[in-house]
């Protein structure tokens, strides 16, 4: 962890720079040798937009990066990725890549930073994820970018994120009315945990108690704080306003926990869910080739039929 001081912050903000892509390519190339990293290549007037500055808490300014979709494409909607690092550390750029080649294939793809648990307890960044959406939303027009479908999705501690989000506010938009709550159409989980209390997530959270990445994102382990960690487990939310979700799993089954469950609730809600399962690959694949360029066409697969297009 190092501590430094960010140029638009009027004080000090803590970094846990423990989860870095070349960390995890250091990693993982002993495992898995046919990895490389991306290189991002951009087409005649392509447009990127960096830290677009969403919101301010406190002291500190929240960004996101916005890659329109190209403009030789009719746009085909707007992408939220959720960066991943256990609800701690990470980074938005990690989503460079695959923002990149979604963008190609004509989606405006917002990448948000958010508060981690370093700096802020949950529901600091449910809450900073929430304002970049709606940001996107009230500022479409200016920013150039259609909105709909509107796609929430993620990379493990953000596929969590992602499925969290757009899972309870499908289920909750009706019952509240004080304020706008944006409705997802879809959802995209890249080995996103979909029950933190089943018994599978638990059995490697319990393994380090107060210091698993969650107990330390919801300020407690399960036997402690139980129905926080019933508050924050997506499968909960499933109704029949659910939005259409993809699982994109890597094959190491803890990543997902919740799964079957999952499917048996959008069964049973009519809901449509699709699960692409790997037989055991790295848990990151999205932040590399050749695994990065197939999950770009699969989810670009997925996302053609995705059924409702239109916000309700």
């Amino acid at each position: 962890m190092i501590l430094f001081q960010l140029s638009h912050a009027a004080e000090p903000i803590q970094v846990d720079d423990g989860y870095t892509v070349s960390k995890r390519f250091e990693k993982y190339r002993k495992l898995d040798t046919t990895i490389s990293l991306p290189k991002l290549s951009f087409t005649e007037g392509q447009l990127v937009e960096f830290d677009l500055r969403y919101a301010q808490v406190g002291q500190r300014e929240l960004h996101l990066d916005l890659f329109h979709a190209v403009p030789n494409k009719p746009s085909k909607g707007l992408i939220i990725f959720i960066h991943g690092g256990g609800w701690r550390a990470g980074n938005k750029s990690h989503f460079y890549p695959l923002a990149n080649l979604l963008a190609q294939q004509g989606y405006n793809v917002a990448l948000p930073e958010y508060r981690l648990s370093i700096a802020a307890l949950y529901p600091a960044a449910v809450d900073d994820i929430e304002q970049a959406t709606q940001w996107l939303l009230n500022h479409s027009s200016e920013l150039g970018i259609s909105t709909s479908p509107l796609i929430i999705g993620g990379g493990s501690s953000g596929g969590h994120l992602a499925t969290l989000i757009g899972f309870k506010n499908n289920k909750q938009a009706h019952l509240l009315t004080d304020k706008p709550i944006p409705l997802y159409n879809a959802v995209i989980n890249l080995d996103g945990l979909l029950d933190v209390t089943s018994e599978l997530a638990l059995k490697f959270e319990n393994r380090k108690g107060n210091d698993s990445a969650l107990a330390k994102w919801l300020g407690g382990r399960y036997e402690t704080i139980p129905d926080l960690w019933h508050q924050v487990s997506p499968v909960n939310y499933i109704n029949e306003d659910a939005p259409e979700l993809l699982i994109i799993s890597s094959g190491q089954a803890r990543f997902t926990a919740g799964k079957d469950k999952t499917k048996r609730l959008f069964n049973e809600n009519g809901r449509t869910i699709t699960i692409i399962e790997h037989e055991n690959i790295i848990h990151t694949f999205w932040l590399f080739e050749p695994y990065l360029t197939n999950l770009a066409a699969d989810i670009a697969e997925f996302l053609m039929d995705v059924s409702k297009i239109e916000q309700e």
